[in-house]
């Protein structure tokens, strides 16, 4: 099993898009090892390249090339969560941009992405982690259509691009490329990605930041059940959110509630609970749902824990559980990797 993982909400979409070719997604979410439950739950974790076979596999079962990007085009900036938040929080989208290569991971560990400057142009170029029989040509196409997206969204206009390019041969029908991208197209290349020029990274977002509050309102809405989640859920979510980004702070969540701090405080004391209590409980909870569902290195779970060093980490968790991290996975045999 990879210790690569993704949110399934990066699939944000997939059952709407098949329903429409009008076949049934059950049966290709199950060809692809999942469940169809777990589509319920944006925050649900799965491997990554269960993700890259169902889109492969759906792609030829529905006789679908261009799957892939017809599926971006279901999604848009909401399905990162609060990463999403953090990209409307930047000042410029170079910055935006950077925060999107360094915390991908929190959203999907499925490929990487890499910014280079060349005179006045950038590249950003996306690279797969994960393949399906060798083939991740729909995890490409979703990547950096999704990409396109996100940036056109930051930008509030269609993004202007230079070039795109990609990695595998021209496909027969280049329309759908042509109508989203709207720019010269080159196939076979050494790399995935687009090129842009640098002076469209300088422009402002911060007519973005006001919109930061509903933003994060609309997410604990829809992002749960039809029921409307009290205080501590409330703030069990946003904690469950934001721990991977190093943002969980009160400060942070009694803005996102638009509650001030103290009140919140208090609202906290009245019920017998403490910001740091939860904070705690979600970290323990979540360790060990990593622990049991995934073979992540224990570095990585720490990170995604908002720890800054593993060996925090290790001491909170034998707090909890009186064992250190791998001695309870040794102890109850959860995974073969200790790391």
């Amino acid at each position: 099993m990879s210790a690569l993982m993704m949110r399934i909400a990066g699939l944000d979409g997939y059952r709407e898009l098949v329903k429409e070719s009008g076949k049934d997604p059950d049966d290709l979410i199950h060809f692809a090892e999942l469940e169809s439950s777990w589509f319920d739950s944006a925050d649900h974790l799965i491997p990554a390249w269960k993700a890259c076979k169902l889109l492969e596999h759906s792609a030829k079962a529905l006789d679908c090339p261009s799957f892939g990007l017809q599926l971006a085009q279901k999604q848009n900036l909401a399905i990162l969560g609060p990463l999403g938040i953090m990209l409307q929080h930047s000042e410029t989208l170079e910055h935006a941009l950077q925060d999107l290569k360094r915390f991908l991971h929190v959203h999907s560990q499925a490929g990487n992405i890499d910014v280079s400057f060349s005179g006045n142009l950038v590249n950003i170029s996306y690279r797969p982690l994960v393949s399906y029989q060798g083939h991740a040509k729909q995890l490409i196409d979703l990547s950096l259509a999704l990409g396109f997206t996100i940036l056109s969204g930051l930008s509030n206009r269609k993004f202007p691009l230079v070039s795109a390019y990609f990695s595998y041969a021209q496909p027969s029908n280049q329309k759908p490329y042509e109508d989203l991208f709207d720019c010269p197209l080159i196939y076979g290349a050494t790399d995935n990605g687009v090129t842009i020029s640098r002076s469209i990274l300088e422009g402002s977002l911060k007519q973005n930041s006001d919109s930061v509050r509903g933003f994060l309102s609309e997410y604990l809405q829809t992002r749960r059940s039809a029921l409307r989640p009290n205080i501590e859920e409330s703030i069990r979510i946003l904690v469950r959110q934001l721990l991977p980004l190093g943002k969980c702070k009160l400060e942070i969540i009694s803005s996102a509630l638009s509650i001030d701090k103290r009140t919140l405080q208090r609202r906290l004391k009245d019920i017998d609970r403490s910001f740091q209590s939860i904070v705690e409980e979600e970290r323990k909870q979540i360790a060990l749902k990593y622990m049991q569902e995934t073979d992540m290195p224990l570095a990585q779970i720490a990170d995604l824990l908002g720890y800054a060093e593993p060996s925090v980490f290790t001491r909170s968790f034998k707090s909890w559980y009186g064992l250190s991290p791998v001695a309870y996975i040794k102890q109850y045999k959860l995974r073969w990797k200790y790391q």
